[in-house]
C-alpha cells in the first residue's frame, strides 16, 4: 500500500521472500550486466580469429582481474553475437562477395566468379586461390567434385574440388556454392576455369 511518497507493508509472509543476492554474486544479476563497447570490440576481434565465447570470457576475466569485474556473462556474449548475426543477415552475401573481391585485388592469381538471380540473390559462386590452381597443375589428374555438402540455411550446395598430392594427402583445388543440384551443362564454367 502506498502512503504518500512511501510504500507501507501491511502483511509480510517470510516464506514468500528469497535470500538476497550476496555482493559477490551481484555481477550475475541482469540489472548489473552490460556488454560494453570495448567488450563488443574485443568479442568481434576474437570472433574474427575463431576464438570461442568461453575463451573470450576467460580473457576478459583475466584482464579484469576476476570474473566479478567483467560486467557480463558468457550468455551475454552469445546474445551479442546472435544479435550481430541477425543484423548482418540482410547483407551477408554482399559481405561474402566483398571478401572475395578484396582477395582477388590483392592477389592476381586468385579467381572467383558468381551469379545472381533476377531478385539479386546469390545462386552460384566459385573461388580458387593461386596455390590451389598451381596444385591442380601438378596433381589434377583426378579431381573429385563433391556436391553432397548442403548449406541448409540458404539452400546452397557446397562443392569442393579436391584431389590427392604425391604424399597421398587430400588437397583443395577450389570450391563452389551452387543453388541447385549438379547439372554438368550449367556448372561447367568453374570446371573449365580450373582446367
Amino acid at each position: 500500500m502506498k502512503d504518500g511518497d512511501r510504500w507501507k507493508v501491511n502483511n509480510f509472509v517470510e516464506g514468500h521472500a528469497h535470500v538476497l543476492c550476496t555482493p559477490r554474486k551481484t555481477h550475475l544479476l541482469r540489472s548489473f550486466r552490460e556488454v560494453t563497447p570495448a567488450q563488443k570490440s574485443l568479442i568481434d576481434t576474437f570472433r574474427g580469429a575463431n576464438v570461442n565465447t568461453a575463451q573470450t570470457i576467460s580473457v576478459m576475466g583475466i584482464d579484469s582481474e576476476g570474473y566479478e569485474e567483467v560486467g557480463c556473462t558468457e550468455r551475454d556474449d552469445r546474445n551479442y553475437i546472435g544479435k550481430t548475426r541477425n543484423e548482418m543477415r540482410d547483407y551477408d552475401a554482399e559481405l561474402f562477395l566483398n571478401h572475395f573481391k578484396k582477395k582477388a585485388e590483392m592477389n592476381p592469381s586468385y579467381y572467383f566468379a558468381y551469379k545472381v538471380d533476377e531478385e539479386n540473390r546469390l545462386t552460384h559462386c566459385f573461388w580458387a586461390d593461386g596455390g590451389a590452381r598451381k596444385a591442380y597443375a601438378h596433381f589434377g589428374d583426378v579431381v573429385v567434385f563433391d556436391t553432397t555438402y548442403s548449406i541448409n540455411k540458404y539452400s546452397l550446395i557446397c562443392a569442393p574440388f579436391t584431389g590427392v598430392n604425391h604424399h597421398f594427402q587430400s588437397i583443395n583445388f577450389g570450391c563452389g556454392l551452387l543453388k541447385d543440384e549438379i547439372n554438368h551443362q550449367k556448372h561447367s564454367s568453374p570446371i573449365k576455369i580450373l582446367l
